[in-house]
């Protein structure tokens, strides 16, 4: 059985922006070092990194989308690829959040599952099963 680790946000964003150049060649190091499926990105660190890359590197959410999809294609991390490439394929699609894009992805990947929210534009998205209260 080989060794898995969990990698942080700061991992992710080190590799997805090459700065700074000296830790982003020690992820680069790490990378090549590590066996395919080795590194568990958890959802929460994937989600960290799009508020990262946003706020921080001021991208676009286009420009989040594109790296965040070829994070997720990166054959070295354990992810939950169909979850989040649904994620990314919601939030690029919509003009909602990556959390909200993400209840979304979870909701369709589990049919039986509605959301409740009082999120308007989540209600009118066909995609996403959400509900109102009223």
């Amino acid at each position: 059985m080989k060794n898995k680790f969990i990698v942080d946000t700061n991992i992710l964003i080190r590799f997805l922006t090459n700065e700074p150049r000296g830790q982003a060649s020690l992820v680069e190091n790490l990378f090549k070092k590590t066996e395919n499926k080795s590194l568990i990105v958890p959802d929460v660190v994937l989600i960290e990194t799009v508020f990262v890359l946003l706020s921080v590197y001021e991208l676009s959410k286009e420009e989040v989308v594109e790296k965040l999809s070829s994070l997720i294609a990166f054959p070295k991390f354990d992810i939950h690829k169909t979850l989040f490439q649904k994620t990314l394929d919601l939030y690029g699609k919509y003009p909602i959040s990556v959390v909200d894009a993400y209840l979304g992805a979870v909701s369709e990947t589990r049919p039986t599952r509605q959301i409740y929210t009082f999120d308007k534009r989540m209600q009118k998205i066909k995609e996403i099963k959400a509900r109102g209260l009223e």
